[in-house]
């Protein structure tokens, strides 16, 4: 979900209720509006290594926002754009928000050499 909330808007419309169908299912049902973003802070071209980048920082869900990054980060990198971009390093890494997620993917374009890149 973090991947296509950094280049779609999504808006629940409404629920749909069970009673709505026959036979009814077991799972609640809704109306959802997809809307692409004007302008992603990521293109098409970055589109690949973006995924590979948010592969590899969730393999582990469980992991907190810091151990998450300092396997491709150094320590004073990750301190000095958590200040930056409001990132909480004890939360776990499944409570990123899409522009964290995407700012630190900027920040790993723009200070760690393409080696040491993830990829899947």
């Amino acid at each position: 979900m973090l991947f296509y909330h950094t280049f779609y808007d999504l808006e629940l419309i409404y629920t749909v209720p069970p009673a709505s169908f026959m036979p009814p299912p077991t799972v609640q049902s809704a109306l959802v509006k997809i809307s692409k973003k004007q302008s992603p802070r990521i293109n098409i071209e970055m589109k690949e290594k973006y995924f590979d980048f948010l592969c590899f920082i969730l393999k582990y869900p469980d992991l907190s926002v810091r151990t998450a990054l300092k396997k491709i980060f150094r320590k004073r990198q990750i301190r000095e754009f958590s200040h930056k971009y409001g990132l909480k390093l004890d939360d776990v890494v499944t409570l990123l928000l899409p522009e964290q997620s995407s700012d630190c993917f900027i920040e790993m374009l723009r200070v760690v050499p393409d080696k040491f890149h993830p990829e899947n």
